[in-house]
């Protein structure tokens, strides 16, 4: 259960943020048009990357950022372009230096990123990708690659065209996807691309729902040591899980819900993440309140 509670409510992160960008050069930004763009024809090697990725700073949103726990890893996904940026040491002289991986392009198949998800190892990061007004797709990347890459896995589903969130946890290999009325998961093996393979299909392999959950309108989702966290929308309540039950009868009640109505944010509740030992709501303003566990 949670036990004390801080509230903040500024923009998010900006000093480390521009850190980042202070360690790449960055120096003038182009316009978003430009950058989408270039995204589209992209290219390694090229200059506008490092100007676009100080663009994406200034309009990054918190579905869309991940900073690691030892900070030495900022992923960030902005209109058809990931950034992964990360510190490096040379294995021999321990000597460090801030590089980046940058995935875009026609083979990476990313339109408009809605949320991304890291991996508890920062290997793997899941992206939400709007492809249409009525089509969302999950794309999983190596976060080691970089370039006009193809994912690892594509998985698409007339579920994951609901989703408003999506977690990914390889510990269990499963994806909880927070979309319409309910909370599912697939397994983080399926690819689209395998159809023909009945292990391949993203369908839903487990979900949460019905009267006992408390769902409605998820929102966000979050994972805290094995409770998974839920925003919901509809009555402004974040809704604990037991994960590894999740699915079952048993892991149909929650184990606590928490209020976020008046906890000082300027809009409606947006999303739920777990960074830095603290689970924190945000709103689509930037701010946010943190809860203590």
């Amino acid at each position: 259960m949670l036990n004390k509670l801080s509230l903040v409510t500024f923009t998010v992160l900006i000093s480390i943020g521009f850190s980042f960008a202070g360690d790449m050069g960055v120096k003038r930004t182009p316009a978003s048009s430009k950058c989408v763009t270039d995204g589209e024809n992209y290219r390694p090697g090229s200059k506008v990357d490092v100007m676009c990725f100080n663009r994406a700073l200034k309009e990054k949103k918190e579905q869309t950022t991940f900073i690691s726990k030892s900070k030495d890893m900022l992923v960030l996904g902005w209109k058809n372009i990931l950034f992964i940026k990360y510190h490096w040491r040379h294995p021999k002289t321990k000597k460090g230096e801030w590089k980046y991986n940058i995935i875009s392009g026609n083979k990476s198949r990313l339109v408009d990123i809605e949320a991304i998800s890291v991996s508890s190892d920062d290997e793997q990061v899941a992206v939400l990708n709007k492809v249409s007004s009525s089509q969302k797709q999950i794309l999983v990347f190596s976060s080691k690659n970089s370039g006009n890459v193809s994912p690892m896995r594509i998985m698409n589903s007339s579920f994951i065209d609901t989703a408003n969130a999506i977690l990914l946890d390889i510990g269990r290999e499963l994806i909880y996807i927070a979309g319409g009325d309910k909370v599912g998961a697939i397994s983080t093996n399926a690819d689209s691309r395998f159809n023909n393979r009945a292990s391949k299909i993203p369908n839903i392999v487990k979900e949460i729902s019905g009267v006992k959950s408390q769902i409605v309108k998820p929102k966000g989702l979050a994972l805290v040591g094995d409770e998974l966290v839920v925003l919901e929308a509809s009555t402004k309540n974040l809704l604990a899980f037991n994960a590894n039950k999740f699915g079952s009868e048993a892991g149909d009640t929650p184990s606590w819900a928490l209020s976020v109505e008046n906890q000082g944010l300027a809009g409606s509740a947006h999303g739920v993440k777990f960074q830095f030992n603290k689970i924190v709501v945000y709103d689509e303003s930037g701010g946010k309140a943190e809860f203590v566990k």
